[in-house]
C-alpha cells in the first residue's frame, strides 16, 4: 500500500517517510509548488536517497487555488491509499472530492488559512482569496484523523471548525532517529558545510547558547508567531555581565523579520563580540551546530510544549532553555527543561547552569529519553498501526 505525506513543512514529513520506509512501508513525499527552499528533503539528510521517493506537485499554493483543476489533484493523489496532509492540501483535496486521511497542522494552516484574509488575486486564479478559506475549513473538518501534538491553541481551533475526525494527539516522528542522535551525528561532521565554524566557536568558549528560532519579537504577524527573542538576548547579556570569568557565546540565525532589530539590540547591549550570526541553513547543519553547543533555546513569547526548535534540542540531549506553562499540557507530555521567560529568569537559570553544568546535562539526557519513548517510538508505532489497520 502506497502512503503519501503531502507538504514538507519543517522537514517533519520527510523524516517520517524515511523511517516508515525503513519499516517496509511504501511511503512517499510529495512537495508542493510553494515549499520553502530550506524545507527541501536534501536539507535534512547527508545523501541523495530522497530522490527515490520524493515527487514535486504543480499545485499547493493557496493564492492560485482556483487555477488548479480538481482532476489534476485526483490524478496526482490517486496512487496513494493513505494521505497525510498539511498546509493548503485539505482545501485542494476537498475541491477534488477527496478526504484527507490525517491532517497534521503546523500552525498557520490551521490558525490562518481557513479564515479569510485579503490578498492580491493571481492571474488565472482571481477568485482564490474568496473561495479558498471555505474549502480549507471544509477539508480540515472532513479529515478522518487529526494529528499533531496536543496544544490548547490547536484544540480550540479544531473545535471552532467543527472537526469530525478522531483526534490522535501525537506528532509525526519529526527527526530521523538513526542520523540525528549524539552517537551517530559526529560521523557526518565531514559532510557538513558549517562544522568547522561551529567547532571554532566551541574551542573558544566555555558556555555556548544556541538559538535558531525565527526573530519575531516586535509585532507578531500571525497569532502563533511571537518568539520573545529580545528577552533571551537581554537575559544572555545580563548573564554574561554577571559572569565575566566565563567565555560566553550566543549563536543565532539570520532568520525572521526582526533580524535587524535583534542586531541593533545586540549592539545596544554591548555584546556583539559574544553573538555569532549564521545564515539561514539546512536543518542538518543546525543539528551539527546544536551538537557542539551547551544549551538550546526555544521560545519566550507563547507557551509551547512541542515545536521545531524544541525537537532539535532534546533529540540531541541538550538542556532546553524555554518558556512553558505546564498547566496547559497533560502530565505525560511534559519533559524536563530549563524554565525561563523574563530577562531576569533567563539570566538566573543561565547562571545556575554555570554553577551546576552536570545537573543540566542530566536534564538534557532525561529529555532525550522522553523524546525517544514518547515521540519517536510511540509516534512510529501509532502511525504504522493507523496505516496498516485504518484505525
Amino acid at each position: 500500500m502506497k502512503v503519501a505525506f503531502v507538504c514538507n513543512m519543517n522537514n517533519h514529513p520527510s523524516s517520517m517517510v524515511r523511517q516508515l520506509r525503513e519499516k517496509g512501508i511504501d511511503a512517499h513525499l510529495l512537495l508542493l509548488n510553494n515549499e520553502d527552499t530550506h524545507f527541501h528533503p536534501s536539507f535534512d539528510m547527508f545523501d541523495l536517497s530522497y530522490q527515490r521517493y520524493t515527487h514535486r506537485l504543480a499545485w499547493g499554493d493557496h493564492t492560485r487555488f482556483t487555477g488548479v483543476s480538481p482532476a489534476t489533484v485526483r490524478r496526482d493523489l490517486a496512487p496513494y491509499r493513505f494521505i497525510f496532509a498539511s498546509g493548503a492540501v485539505p482545501a485542494f483535496m476537498h475541491r477534488a472530492g477527496m478526504v484527507v486521511d490525517m491532517f497534521v497542522p503546523y500552525g498557520s494552516d490551521l490558525a490562518e488559512l481557513p479564515f479569510f484574509t485579503p490578498s492580491a488575486p493571481r492571474r488565472g486564479a482571481l477568485m482564490s482569496p474568496f473561495v479558498f478559506p471555505a474549502a480549507q475549513r471544509a477539508g480540515i473538518r472532513e479529515a478522518r484523523f487529526l494529528g499533531g501534538s496536543y496544544t490548547p491553541q490547536f484544540e480550540k481551533l479544531f473545535a471552532r471548525l467543527g472537526c469530525k475526525g478522531r483526534r490522535i494527539a501525537l506528532p509525526l516522528a519529526p527527526i530521523h532517529a538513526g542520523t540525528f542522535n549524539p552517537e551517530s551525528l559526529p560521523g557526518y561532521y565531514g559532510k557538513s558545510a558549517w562544522y568547522h565554524e561551529f567547532l571554532r566557536i566551541r574551542h573558544a568558549h566555555d558556555v555556548i547558547v544556541f538559538h535558531h528560532a525565527r526573530h519575531i519579537w516586535r509585532v507578531p504577524y500571525s497569532p502563533f508567531s511571537q518568539k520573545g527573542n529580545d528577552r533571551l538576548i537581554r537575559g544572555f547579556a545580563k548573564f554574561s555581565a554577571e559572569h565575566p570569568e566565563l567565555r560566553t557565546a550566543l549563536v543565532v540565525l539570520e532568520y525572521g523579520p526582526d533580524v535587524e532589530a535583534s542586531r541593533a539590540l545586540v549592539a545596544e547591549l554591548g555584546i556583539k563580540s559574544r553573538v555569532f550570526w549564521f545564515p539561514l541553513m539546512a536543518r542538518k547543519e543546525v543539528l551539527v551546530g546544536i551538537s557542539l553547543a551547551d544549551i538550546v533555546c526555544g521560545e519566550y513569547g507563547l507557551s509551547w510544549n512541542f515545536c521545531g526548535t524544541i525537537i532539535e534540542g532534546i533529540a540531541l540531549g541538550k538542556p532546553l532553555l524555554h518558556y512553558r506553562d505546564d498547566s496547559m499540557y497533560p502530565k505525560e507530555d511534559l519533559f524536563p527543561i530549563m524554565p525561563g521567560r523574563s530577562t531576569d529568569e533567563i539570566a538566573a537559570i543561565l547562571g545556575d547552569y554555570a554553577r551546576r553544568p552536570e545537573h543540566y546535562k542530566k536534564v538534557g539526557a532525561d529529555a532525550r529519553r522522553w523524546f525517544q519513548s514518547r515521540i519517536l517510538d510511540a509516534s512510529m508505532d501509532r502511525i504504522t498501526q493507523l496505516i496498516e489497520t485504518g484505525e
